[in-house]
């Protein structure tokens, strides 16, 4: 083929859609075309203009995307270098203008779509052969066109015009014929739907006929235009007369605004609209209407519908929510367990289940809450490792369906769970269970209770048997074998008519019938015979057991030997009688009351202690009580109503005789018990304990005061041995220094305080008793005179002092210094008691008193008494605070005002010397204290007065025995002043010791009393037997008992009181030496 002949047969076709593309490039293929294509005119210009293409034909569509369509496509062809190269356009001529618009882009061909492809092919050929033709003989033109009231120029070739507007003439008629051939065909078309549309307007017709439903069609005016026939049976009127007004009136009135509403909503918003609603028809029932309202869908404003009775299906669904209801209620509220699972398998192994729905009860009996979902290892971790069985039955169920039931106690929840297991879909099960965690554990109680039972029945002491209701023994226990002489296997063979003494086998049989009638009797004494022939008395209880229908089962029996019982009645009276002849004869009060508080016997003891009549304690229920201090009558109520609350060891009370005066009882009491073992009553006993609890508190206080008393004489001794040593050295360096020297001064005011601490330390030793006594007969007037002024400047000038001293007073013995102590103490007493001012009034006298007033006082003895009285007009005491002032530290003062020691140190004097203290006070009238001494008919020695001046030493040799090395330190330097020779020992070995080595003689020893190893006392007496003539001197810081055990104040030996001066030591000292054996 030529290059020219090729040219001929190569088309572009331009065409955006790939479908109408490939349909037309195989049309145009087919007729022996070859075809390029191009999806968009801007891919179809490129095509075109590739300088390697030349095309005969460009086909292409006129509407295509970008900015290069059909139109624009052609123009650009032909404005180019090939632009002879025809065009053809492919439109649909649906605008006239396409042709102007062809025309001036210079289109030579237009084809109109549809196109039959027989007419594209004869087109193309046409376009090639005019082509061919017309070479070179174009003539273009320039042509003012005026369409459709718009200016056109057309530019084109003259034969390109002509050849657009034939191909378009041709294109309009055989469009215009094709079209009268299908006029042709639409008419004939037309009779035969017409003849079909009436045909099947009569078939559906009938089939509307028979529809159960109402259709209907509705008119922009409101009115029906067409009602099917089923408007008799759904709306309960013909379809001529079924109007608006008339199905309105009709609706329920709770219904009326929604169906009303959905007919408006379908008319003006053209949407269709579906309501259920209730209906009352003509005929008088209501029912249940659903009906749709659907516009029309070709521009008219109509509206088609249709109407359903649904009264049997809302009644179906009413009734199937009830069922439903009932299921969920029966379901919820069952009291078993219900939960429905579904098996989890992994490689066909059970791996777990989980929860598909559960009841309340699950969750109650369970524990266990919102478990839906879950599985069951993530709620009760471990439970197929403690419960494997549960897994195998639920994966057995789940796999064959066969149900089956089984317990199982879980451990992880505490409950014993029966289970009934069935499927309800394959891979599925559902459980019903029950807690049985309490019937288990009553089982195991109920077999716990039988065992007991069996253990108690065969081990009681006392005979049991279960009879029956005929009185054959069924089941003897042990004892009752062993009471009657048989074996068990005798016993069965045997009625209790068989064992019964003859003469009380009647009253044997009426006890069975009276227990036959009301289950209930007292117990029976009566006479049983044992096989070896001899009788016993024996006590019989009984009771009957009876099956559900009431009738009896058996007799339970207890039989208890009383022969013994029996034969002590006549002693029992016997011992009543001795019992009587005993509570009458001893002074303590018997009683025994009932628990309704009736006293039902009373000793005679009763009318010496409590001064009443024994009748008054028995007249009426708690009259006994009115005896008893108002607080403790609660009390005794309570435990004469709960005897087993009251205290084995007794119990304390009080009671007020009729003149007033209180007294303290100790009683006993011990429940009285029935043969049941229950507490009907009371006995005991009441004893008179007031003098016993006088004589105790007297003793307690003595042995509080005792021991106090001892702890504080260790204090005071200790402390004098620090005193020795400050007071020694600081009057040692008042000799020292000249007259005059202002230090002398400093050192007075330690001397000073060491008087005042040494007046502390006494104090104690008075009050513990352990300070060495000296005492003397003493003159009282003069005494108090003594220290007169120091207690006026000591009471301060605010309080009034007065003496009120009897020249009859007599004389006393006692340590002076204890004498003044006391004074001081009682005065200081009375100043704090007056802290406004007021009078102190000290007064001396002699006083007689008789055994009673001795009694009365707590006086030792009766006589002649010293009486000092110190009254002061003060505030004055409770008798809480007066019955505690002598106690050692009690003080009501504030801290840091009172050490608690000054009474306790007056009471402690004083009955050292033995005296007596008593105190009158009341609460804002005042306090009076009197100190009883025995007085003496023998006069007061005259006071010597002695100088404190130079004592007199000497060359003797002394030995010094002290453990306290301060205190021997002192004590030799004192000595070696005084021009003595001084052997010094730590204790009595050393001493012995060092006086061994001494080539000379010693004439003194200088001795603690107290001291490690070897003391004071057994020292001397050693020394004397290497120097018979030595001399003894002991120290000590106390005396007290220690000092008279060990002999030193009894003998009369030498003794010297710490703490002491460097004067007092050598003037001792110097006094002993001077002294004759």
């Amino acid at each position: 083929m030529t290059p020219d002949a090729s040219l001929k047969r190569r088309i572009l076709l331009v065409e955006d859609s790939a479908t109408q593309a490939e349909a037309t490039r195989a049309v145009v293929a087919a007729a022996g075309y070859e075809v390029t294509t191009a999806t968009s005119g801007e891919a179809g210009l490129a095509a075109f203009e590739a300088p390697e293409s030349a095309f005969a034909v460009v086909v292409s569509d006129v509407v295509m995307p970008g900015t290069v369509d059909g139109y624009e496509l052609c123009r650009r062809i032909k404005t180019g270098s090939r632009g002879d190269t025809p065009v053809m356009l492919l439109t649909g001529l649906a605008d006239p203008l396409d042709i102007i618009h062809g025309l001036e882009s210079g289109a030579d061909n237009f084809i109109t779509k549809p196109y039959d492809p027989t007419h594209l092919i004869e087109r193309l050929a046409m376009l090639l052969e005019t082509r061919s033709a017309r070479q070179g003989t174009r003539t273009r033109l320039g042509v003012q066109v005026v369409f459709m009231g718009r200016h056109f120029t057309i530019t084109s070739d003259r034969e390109q015009i002509l050849d657009l507007l034939i191909s378009t003439f041709a294109d309009a008629v055989l469009q215009n014929r094709q079209l009268r051939e299908r006029e042709q065909e639409l008419t004939a078309a037309q009779t035969v739907i017409a003849r079909y549309a009436r045909s099947l307007e009569a078939q559906l017709e009938g089939v509307l006929s028979s529809v159960p439903d109402v259709l209907f069609s509705l008119t922009p005016d409101r009115q029906f235009k067409y009602v099917s026939r089923a408007a008799a049976s759904v709306f309960g009127c013909s379809p001529e007369t079924l109007t608006l007004d008339y199905w309105r009136s009709r609706l329920h009135p709770d219904d009326r605004g929604k169906a009303e509403r959905a007919l408006e909503a379908a008319f003006v918003l053209g949407e269709p609209q579906s309501v259920e609603y209730r209906f009352t028809c003509q005929d008088g029932p209501t029912r249940w209407i659903q009906q749709s309202f659907i516009p029309a869908m070709n521009g008219h404003r109509r509206v088609d519908g249709m109407a359903r009775d649904i009264t049997a299906q809302h009644q179906a669904e009413e009734a199937l929510r009830r069922s439903e209801a009932r299921y969920r209620a029966l379901f919820e509220h069952q009291i078993d367990g219900f939960a429905h699972c579904r098996m989890i398998y992994r490689s066909g192994a059970t791996e777990d289940f989980e929860y598909i729905a559960v009841n309340q009860a699950f969750e109650r009996i369970t524990g266990l809450t919102d478990v839906v979902g879950k599985r069951v290892s993530a709620l009760v971790p471990g439970l197929r490792q403690s419960n494997p069985e549960a897994f195998e039955v639920y994966d057995r169920v789940a796999r064959t369906g066969t149900p089956e039931r089984f317990e199982a106690d879980v451990p992880q929840l505490g409950v014993v769970f029966d289970i009934a297991v069935y499927r309800p879909a394959p891979g599925e099960f559902v459980a019903v269970f029950s807690d049985v965690t309490a019937r288990k554990l009553a089982e195991t109680a109920l077999r716990d209770s039988e065992e007991y039972f069996r253990e108690f029945f065969d081990n009681a002491p006392i005979g049991k048997v279960i009879t029956s209701p005929d009185g054959k023994l069924k089941r003897p226990n042990p004892a009752l074998c062993a009471m009657l002489g048989y074996s068990a296997a005798e016993l069965q063979s045997l009625t209790f008519d068989d064992i019964t003494h003859p003469d009380d086998q009647e009253t044997s049989r009426a006890f069975a019938r009276a227990l036959l009638a009301d289950s209930h009797t007292r117990p029976l004494e009566l006479r049983y015979v044992r096989k070896n022939g001899s009788e016993f008395w024996s006590r019989v209880t009984s009771r009957v057991l009876r099956d559900a229908s009431g009738a009896p089962r058996c007799f339970m029996t207890q039989v208890e030997d009383i022969d013994a019982g029996h034969r002590a009645a006549a002693e029992l009276a016997r011992s009543e009688e001795q019992f009587r002849l005993i509570a009458e004869s001893i002074d303590e009060v018997f009683f025994i009351t009932d628990l309704t508080g009736l006293c039902t016997y009373v000793s005679p003891a009763y009318e010496k202690i409590f001064g009443r009549t024994c009748a008054s304690a028995t007249a009426a229920p708690w009259s006994w009580t009115e005896a008893f201090h108002p607080d403790e009558r609660a009390q005794l109520m309570r435990l004469t109503a709960q005897p087993d609350q009251i205290p084995s060891s007794g119990f304390d009370v009080r009671i007020v005789r009729p003149d007033g005066s209180v007294r303290q009882l100790r009683s006993r009491a011990f429940p009285v018990r029935d043969a049941a073992g229950t507490a009907v009553g009371l006995v005991g006993v009441s004893a008179d304990i007031t003098d016993l609890r006088a004589a105790e508190n007297q003793l307690l206080h003595a042995q509080k005061m005792e021991a106090v008393g001892r702890l504080a004489g260790g204090v005071a001794h200790d402390f004098n041995n620090v005193l020795t040593v400050i007071l020694s050295y600081a009057q040692m360096l008042l000799q020292d220094f000249p007259p005059g020297d202002p230090r002398a001064a400093d050192i007075g005011q330690i001397v000073e305080a060491v008087r005042r601490a040494q007046g502390l330390t006494r104090q104690l030793l008075a009050f513990s008793r352990q300070q060495v006594v000296q005492p003397v007969v003493l003159d009282p007037n003069a005494a108090i005179r003594s220290v007169e002024k120091m207690l006026r400047r000591l009471i301060g000038e605010d309080i009034e002092f007065v003496l009120q001293l009897s020249e009859v007073a007599g004389s006393l013995r006692a340590d002076a210094g204890h004498f003044e102590q006391v004074l001081m103490n009682l005065a200081v007493n009375a100043r704090d008691a007056m802290p406004q001012g007021g009078r102190l009034t000290i007064a001396a006298a002699a006083q007689t008193v008789d055994t009673e007033g001795a009694q009365a006082l707590g006086l030792p003895a009766a006589g002649s008494w010293v009486v000092i009285s110190i009254a002061d007009t003060g505030m004055g005491m409770t008798p809480e605070v007066r019955s505690r002032i002598f106690e050692p530290f009690f003080t009501t003062k504030d801290p840091g005002r009172g050490t608690g020691l000054g009474l306790a140190t007056v009471y402690g004097i004083v009955r050292l010397s033995g005296g007596h203290v008593t105190v009158d006070s009341a609460l804002g009238a005042g306090t009076v204290f009197r100190i009883y001494f025995p007085r003496l008919e023998a006069e007061a020695p005259a006071a010597a007065l002695q100088a404190e001046g130079d004592v007199a030493g000497g060359t003797e040799t002394i030995v010094i025995a002290e453990d306290d090395p301060a205190v021997r330190g002192v004590a030799t330097q004192i000595l070696v002043r005084h021009g003595y020779t001084v052997i010094v020992a730590r204790h009595g070995e050393e001493a012995l010791a060092r006086v061994a080595a001494h080539r000379g003689s010693v004439q003194l020893v200088v001795t603690d009393v107290v001291m490690p190893g070897m003391d004071g006392v057994a020292l001397v007496q050693q020394l004397r037997t290497l120097h018979p003539g030595v001399r003894a001197l002991f120290t000590s810081g106390y005396a007290g008992e220690e000092i008279v055990r060990r002999g030193v104040l009894s003998s009369g030996t030498p003794f010297l009181e710490k703490p002491f001066t460097p004067a007092s030591l050598a003037r001792k000292v110097r006094e002993v030496l001077d002294s004759k054996r």
